[in-house]
Order: structure tokens, then sequence, then C-alpha cells
């Protein structure tokens, strides 16, 4: 399989706003790769992804470009801190709590995960 690129990132995370989110995500969000130091910086050293709330970005591991299932398994992810703009911080067990996972227990009913796992 080929790499995917900050293209498909993006248009991964238009289709997924329009398919399972209905569109309630705001669009100007941007999805890339993270390859600078800044980027790597927001990253951390254990994560695939990340939200920035401030800098409405979302950042992925570039080490994981071969690997789509995981890239949009984690953009979903990433999608529902978009979506709770209140558990964005990962400063706690909280932002992944009850709020969160109902979130993405919905996302499995609406089969965003069909063929991902």
């Amino acid at each position: 399989m080929s790499r995917a690129t900050n293209k498909m990132l993006q248009d991964w995370y238009n289709e997924f706003n329009s398919r399972f989110f209905e569109g309630r995500l705001p669009p100007d969000i941007e999805v890339r790769f993270a390859t600078s130091e800044d980027d790597k910086d927001q990253l951390g050293n254990d994560c695939m992804g990340v939200y920035v709330h401030a800098r409405k970005l979302i950042l992925q591991d570039y080490g994981m470009r071969e690997y789509w299932k995981m890239l949009k398994m984690n953009l979903l992810h990433e999608m529902v801190h978009v979506l709770l703009p209140d558990h964005v911080s990962h400063k706690n067990t909280e932002d992944h709590g009850m709020v969160f996972q109902y979130q993405i227990v919905k996302l499995f009913e609406k089969g965003a995960y069909d063929g991902l796992l």
C-alpha cells in the first residue's frame, strides 16, 4: 500500500465529518502529518495523533504513513476531541471519560470502524 499524504488526511477528515459527524465539525480544521520540530513537540513521544485546539490542527505521526487503517482510526478519535472541545487537554483521564467514550460508541454504531478493525 502506498503512503498516506496530507491531502488524504484532510480528505478523510472532510469525508468522516460528513458521514459520521453530520457535518458538525468545523471545516477549517487542518489535518496533516507532524514533520517540524514544533509539530513533533505537540505530538509527544507516545502519541499517534493529537488535536491542538488553539491551532485548529490535528497532527498525525509521520511514521504511520503506511498504516491507513490506524491513521483512520486515530483520526476518528481526534475528531471526537474536535467535537468535544472541553476534552482536549490530555492531562487527565476525564478527557477520555464517559462523554468521550459515548461518542466513540456512537461512531461504532454508525459503522465508522467497519473494515478498520
